[in-house]
């Protein structure tokens, strides 16, 4: 199976937040992950919003911002 790359990763993480952009993406490289996305916020302020791979395991249709899981 196809893996995601880091560069593969889309949307952002604030500035401090750079780890989890990496940690996410670590979980694509190295633990097999297929499709993900992640999104956190604080007091109403998105500090992260990333997503990558896709959404089945034949890797045909990609992970996008509005997928649904």
């Amino acid at each position: 199976a196809a893996k995601v790359k880091s560069q593969d990763i889309s949307g952002f993480a604030a500035p401090g937040f750079e780890a989890v952009k990496a940690a996410f993406a670590e979980h694509f490289l190295n633990a097999g992950e297929v499709g993900a996305a992640l999104c956190i916020e604080r007091n109403g302020e998105r500090l992260v919003d990333l997503w990558g791979g896709h959404t089945d395991g034949a890797h045909q249709r990609p992970w996008t911002a509005d997928t649904l899981a």
